[in-house]
């Protein structure tokens, strides 16, 4: 009798996807999970030093698209919740918001320094963004032009305690956490704003320098 073919799935090992087409080291990846015609599709998109965020079919590692248009590495790329909006933040100083299904360029919204991070409210209707600027922007993307483009800001702690922008699942998580720990995570470590109709939490690590944020 011939011995058994050794397979991946014969024992446990997971053979993971390559995905090419980037050319430098990437910055973030985000999967986003989208319902269409009652079944879930799950993508992944990517911000890369090469200028060229990228969207794929997470299941299989298919490249579908690629949002050209910066000039500086892109470091942050992220979907909105129902998977038609795409963000990127980016060293040339800009956020740029995309068409997630057809690739078009949307928005552009300038910064004064290096963007690092952004992120799309539950209902799409805002984006924030983040960076080397020290200010926190809100864009009302509902809004007319000059709303668009006069976004609410706010400004760095004076102590400069570093600030993540997180969601409330995140921040839910982060308390479960601190709680399986035994950490002490009393109220005055956290500042609570709520903007526009929509909360944004800010979860200072005074004491917990050590600690890092989901997605970080």
């Amino acid at each position: 009798m011939a011995p058994a073919e050794v397979t991946a799935s014969s024992t446990g090992r997971q053979i993971p996807i390559v995905c090419p087409g980037h050319t430098r080291p990437l910055a973030e990846l985000q999967f986003c999970a989208v319902q269409e015609d009652g079944c879930t599709r799950t993508f992944l998109v990517s911000a890369c030093h090469d200028k060229m965020p990228m969207l794929r079919d997470a299941e299989t590692g298919d490249w579908i698209g690629t949002f050209a248009g910066h000039k500086g590495a892109v470091w942050s790329c992220r979907l909105d919740p129902a998977g038609l909006l795409a963000g990127t933040a980016s060293g040339d100083f800009s956020v740029q918001v995309w068409d997630a299904v057809t690739g078009s360029a949307l928005w552009e919204f300038p910064h004064k320094h290096i963007v690092k991070t952004l992120d799309f409210s539950e209902d799409s209707k805002r984006l924030a963004t983040g960076g080397h600027e020290g200010l926190l922007r809100i864009y009302n993307l509902t809004g007319n032009e000059v709303e668009q483009q006069t976004p609410l800001t706010i400004p760095q702690r004076p102590d400069k305690v570093r600030t993540h922008i997180i969601s409330y699942q995140t921040f839910a998580s982060i308390m479960q956490q601190l709680e399986l720990f035994g950490m002490d995570h009393s109220i005055h470590k956290f500042e609570i704003f709520y903007v526009m109709g929509l909360t944004f939490y800010f979860l200072m690590f005074a004491c917990l320098r050590n600690c890092s944020c989901p997605g970080e």
